[in-house]
C-alpha cells in the first residue's frame, strides 16, 4: 500500500528538465544512480506510462528511505537550481552584449554634436530642423537632445511633447 502511495503522488509532480538515467543504466547498477535522477527517472517513467520501470523506480527509491515528499523536493530543489544557472547566465549573457549600451533601437544619436544640428519630437513644441516621430526607445545615459523628458528610456511618448504614434 505505501508504495503504490508513493506512486501516485510521485506520479502527480511535473518534470520540469534535468538528467533522468536511462533504464540501461538503472538496471545495469542502481546504486550508481544519485536519489534525484532516480526521482527525476521516475517522473518521466510514469509520465511516458512505462509503469515496470516506475515501479522499479519506486521500489528502489523505498529501499533508500525516499519518501513521495522528499523525492518531490529533491526535483523542486534541483529545477530550482537549472532555472536559477539559465537566469544568471541570460544576465551575462545580455552583459556581455550591452556593455558598449544598449539603446534599444529606434532613434540613434548622431556621433558627433554640433550647435547648429537640433532634433525635436514630432508635434511638440521644438523648432527643429530634425524630428523624431516617437515613441522611440533610446539610452536614457546618451540623450543629448533631451528628447526623454521622463528619463525612462522612451523618448518623443505623448505627454513628451510628442505625437506617440
Amino acid at each position: 500500500m505505501r508504495l503504490r502511495s508513493i506512486v501516485a503522488v510521485l506520479s502527480t509532480c511535473a518534470l520540469v528538465s534535468g538528467c533522468a538515467a536511462s533504464s540501461k543504466t538503472f538496471y545495469s547498477d542502481a546504486s550508481k544512480v544519485k536519489d534525484t535522477q532516480l526521482c527525476r527517472t521516475f517522473f518521466e517513467a510514469n509520465q511516458a506510462g512505462n509503469q515496470q520501470f516506475a515501479f522499479d523506480l519506486a521500489t528502489e527509491a523505498q529501499k533508500r528511505g525516499l519518501t513521495a515528499d522528499a523525492c518531490r523536493k529533491k526535483v523542486e530543489v534541483e529545477n530550482g537550481v537549472l532555472v536559477a544557472t539559465a537566469l544568471v547566465a541570460t544576465a551575462v549573457g545580455v552583459g556581455i552584449a550591452c556593455q558598449n549600451g544598449c539603446s534599444g533601437g529606434g532613434y540613434s544619436p548622431p556621433s558627433y554634436r554640433s550647435a547648429t544640428v537640433d532634433y525635436d519630437c514630432a508635434g511638440g513644441g521644438g523648432n527643429g530642423p530634425y524630428f523624431v516621430n516617437g515613441p522611440v526607445y533610446i539610452n536614457a545615459y546618451d540623450d543629448p537632445y533631451n528628447l526623454d523628458a521622463d528619463n525612462d528610456g522612451i523618448a518623443c511618448e505623448v505627454g513628451e511633447g510628442g505625437w506617440g504614434t
